[in-house]
């Protein structure tokens, strides 16, 4: 590291300034001692004058007794300010510097920077992070580098206190202020006060534990401590820094050094595998270097048998393997608090990510029922300060975390896989669909996932992982909540029936692949009535489901017909207002108006939307999926500026709700664009819609059927703003996506084909607009009847139709 001259100029200065405070104290004494004989000589001569000759004799002796003490203490300063090692070279004892050291470039910049500013650093992290290594590379840096700050510089090995002191009678020893057969309590206090006067001097205690044992050690004065520990509890000593896994580049720099023949992929997968941790890094080198093996070899290997692995080769710069240092830490957390080495092993089954507190209190009652808060919240800090303590873990504001391979070493010898799972039951966060919990449920997903899902037989922790699933939906990770449902579904679906299935239509359904979402809620639908009955509550969503994949899939009728013989059993079995009985009608109303029956589908829309802001308040989610559906029934029969008015409010509430990016935050963004666009406000609705498909294509992709929605819009608002060749090139792309997406005679598809014979009119394409609007005719006949809507509009081959059908919210809410 280069000093700026700023800096390196403070630093000497100090060190100057340091040196003159040994000579002022001597200078000092000599001082006193002439101005205590001045003083007695004034006194002595006021005696004679007074004539108590007696008084010249008492005060004369007190001069020479006084004078002669403090030269004696002049003398032994100047001695101390002199004294020099008994061997030519400066104490040293500081291990041999490793060789391969990487990868800390800015951590030795910061323990520089600290020094400049406090004489004592703590440097602590968990087991294996590499503190006594960077330790070491500071002490050669800074010792017998360019900057060559320290004179002296000595390592001491603090794990044990007791021995302390034996390590500095040493240094006492060298410093020609003690011999050997002095007691080493007092040589070592010695050595204390040496460097106390001194200054370039460089302490290292290494392994420290206990802080109140190392207070007596640490020196003072003008020189720097730095501490190594696991324990960050150091704040009243010492400035702490924390020493965290390396940074990818440093751990492909180190892999490297020993292999350079690996790949970028195979740097990248080993520094995943091994958590960039850098004493696993180290020892995954040596044997990638000594034995040849590739990559995958030690990957399988390591996957296979990871304490065993981790415990081959030990490196003489770290004294012990990763496994041997794990097992020996854990060993002694268990014999100082058992409870807290029983939580770290149930840990051991979560992910590596921080646990929350929460679940750390879940556990500790696992462990220990009758542990009951506040006494219990207690006893749970005191585990996790254990826990840090001896080097297995680490804490912040959001609670424990303990490294991957800790967790697989620990794991290889524990048998509390059991606990972890009833633990993940009991943590379990609140309602997934409310984005109240969603915090709660992102700390919770990554330890859920952690354990073994696919295998699992235990019915809480399958319904745990069904509403994670919900939860991935409604905060909109859909493609999340696929790959989740997707990773249980075979074996869950072989072993418990249908309720997988249904999770993963739904996962489908909102990625846009409706006909497969059809499919797999049309074989849940017919299990569950051959299981459950035609009138369970279960098979009743899997009805409700169903109808929303037949209208998404192109076939409204199918889906009014489903709704409204669902609504009617769900109104009998679970009462009028039950939140399953509000989304059957809010899901009819949305069919309803498919069909063309507008005027009872807005009737619906208003009832359902009153009582749900009556039941669940105005800003539940369920409550703005209907007033924005109220909205798109307003506009579509006629008051565009009611569905205004409308779509503003429910934009403003789902962006604070749910933030701008949310799925429901762009229906209403769109759907304010279509009303602005019918109130004859182009420009405004051309710019709304231009932000919300930018959004869409990058949170949905480009193919997504709400994404297309907005592109036909949009295009529409081109078109209207004066760019018809921007809006025929716009309404081609999405025609020929819909084609591709959704099928040659979806709803949407022929819309899309209205839209761009629209835009060829406009640019003067008239015979193939008119050719275009005839294949739509005859497939709406086909498809909706004659008298649809938008049978009737095709019908007017040469009348503009609509700019785009606003977005269909189709909330898929199980009761």
């Amino acid at each position: 590291m280069i000093v700026s001259p700023a800096r390196s100029g403070g630093i000497v200065a100090a060190k100057n300034q340091q040196k003159g405070h040994g000579r002022s104290r001597a200078s000092l004494w000599r001082l006193l001692a002439a101005g205590a004989a001045a003083f007695v000589g004034i006194a002595a001569s006021w005696a004679s004058l007074t004539g108590l000759r007696w008084y010249q004799i008492a005060f004369a002796v007190i001069a020479s007794i006084l004078a002669i003490s403090l030269e004696r203490q002049a003398r032994h300063e100047a001695a101390q300010l002199n004294a020099k090692p008994t061997d030519a070279s400066p104490p040293w004892n500081v291990p041999g510097s490793n060789t391969q050291f990487s990868g800390r470039g800015e951590e030795l910049a910061k323990l520089r920077e600290l020094f400049a500013k406090s004489a004592a650093v703590a440097l602590y992290g968990i087991g294996g992070v590499g503190k006594t290594q960077l330790a070491i590379e500071y002490a050669h840096k800074y010792a017998h580098g360019a900057a060559g700050d320290y004179e002296i510089v000595w390592w001491v090995a603090a794990q044990r206190p007791d021995l302390i002191e034996l390590q500095l009678k040493e240094l006492a020893v060298l410093l020609g202020l003690a011999s050997q057969g002095d007691d080493a309590t007092g040589a070592a206090h010695k050595a204390v006060g040496y460097l106390r006067r001194r200054s370039e001097w460089l302490i290292v205690f290494d392994n420290a534990e206990d802080a109140a044992a190392l207070r007596p050690w640490l020196p003072g004065g003008g020189g720097h401590v730095l501490i190594t520990s696991k324990t960050a509890s150091w704040h009243e000593l010492a400035t702490p820094l924390e020493l965290q896994i390396l940074r990818r580049a440093g751990s492909a720099e180190l892999l490297r050094r020993g292999r350079g023949d690996l790949s970028d992929d195979e740097v990248e997968l080993l520094g995943d595998r091994l958590g960039d941790l850098p004493l696993a890094i180290a020892q995954a080198t040596g044997m990638l270097a000594e034995t040849g093996m590739t990559a995958s070899e030690y990957l399988e290997q390591l996957e296979a048998k990871t304490a065993q692995i981790l415990d081959e080769r030990p490196l003489h710069s770290y004294g012990q393997s990763l496994t041997a240092a794990t097992r020996l830490s854990l060993s002694s957390l268990a014999e100082a608090n058992p409870a807290a080495a029983h939580l770290l092993r149930v840990c051991a089954f979560l992910a590596p990510e921080p646990i929350p507190s929460r679940m750390l209190t879940e556990a500790a009652r696992i462990i220990d029922p009758s542990a009951r808060p506040p006494d219990g919240n207690g006893a749970v800090r005191d585990m996790v300060r254990q826990i840090v303590r001896y080097g297995l873990g680490r804490s912040d504001r959001s609670g424990l975390q303990v490294h991957q391979l800790t967790q697989l070493i620990i794991r290889d010898q524990s048998i509390e896989q059991a606990e972890a799972i009833s633990l993940l039951v009991r943590a379990r966060p609140g309602d997934p669909l409310e984005p109240a919990c969603w915090a709660d449920w992102g700390e919770f997903l990554p330890h859920l996932q952690a354990a073994d899902l696919v295998t699992t037989n235990d019915e809480g922790l399958r319904q745990v992982v069904c509403a994670a699933i919900w939860y991935l939906l409604s905060s909109g990770a859909s493609e999340a909540a696929l790959s989740l449902a997707r990773k249980v579904h075979e074996s869950w679906g072989m072993r418990y029936g249908a309720d997988d299935a249904h999770n993963l239509a739904i996962d489908h359904h909102a990625l846009g692949r409706f006909a497969s979402a059809r499919r797999l809620n049309e074989e849940t639908y017919a299990a569950r009535c051959r299981i459950l009955g035609a009138e369970h509550p279960d098979t009743l969503a899997s009805a409700n489901n169903l109808a929303i994949d037949l209208y998404a899939d192109g076939d409204p009728n199918a889906a009014a017909k489903r709704d409204e013989t669902t609504l009617q059993l769900r109104r009998r079995i679970l009462g009028p207002d039950h939140l399953c009985t509000f989304t059957s009608e809010n899901n009819l109303a949305v069919a309803l108006r498919a069909v063309g029956e507008e005027t009872r589908a807005r009737r619906l829309h208003k009832d359902v939307a009153d009582r749900r802001r009556a039941v669940l308040g105005n800003d539940h989610p369920h409550t703005l999926t209907s007033v924005n559906n109220v909205g798109v029934s307003l506009r579509a029969t006629g008051d565009a500026a009611g569905a205004r008015l409308t779509h503003e409010r429910a934009l403003e509430q789902r962006r604070a709700l749910y933030g701008d990016d949310h799925h429901d935050t762009l229906t209403s963004a769109s759907n304010l664009a279509v009303a602005l666009y019918f109130l004859g406000e182009y420009q405004a609705a051309r710019v709304l819609n231009e932000d919300t498909l930018r959004r869409r294509r990058r949170v949905l992709g480009e193919d997504h059927p709400d994404t297309l929605v907005c592109a036909c819009n949009l295009a529409a608002c081109l078109r209207a703003t004066g760019d018809p060749d921007m809006a025929k090139g716009l309404n081609e792309d999405t025609l020929a996506r819909r084609r591709r997406v959704l099928g040659e005679d979806h709803p949407l598809t022929l819309l899309a084909a209205s839209n761009l014979a629209v835009s060829m009119h406009a640019t003067g394409a008239h015979d193939a607009a008119q050719a275009l609007d005839r294949d739509t005719l005859a497939r709406r006949r086909r498809i909706l009847g004659d008298g649809h809507p938008d049978t009737i509009l095709s019908a007017g081959a040469l009348c503009e139709p609509p700019p785009g059908i606003p977005a269909r919210h189709l909330p898929f809410r199980r009761g």
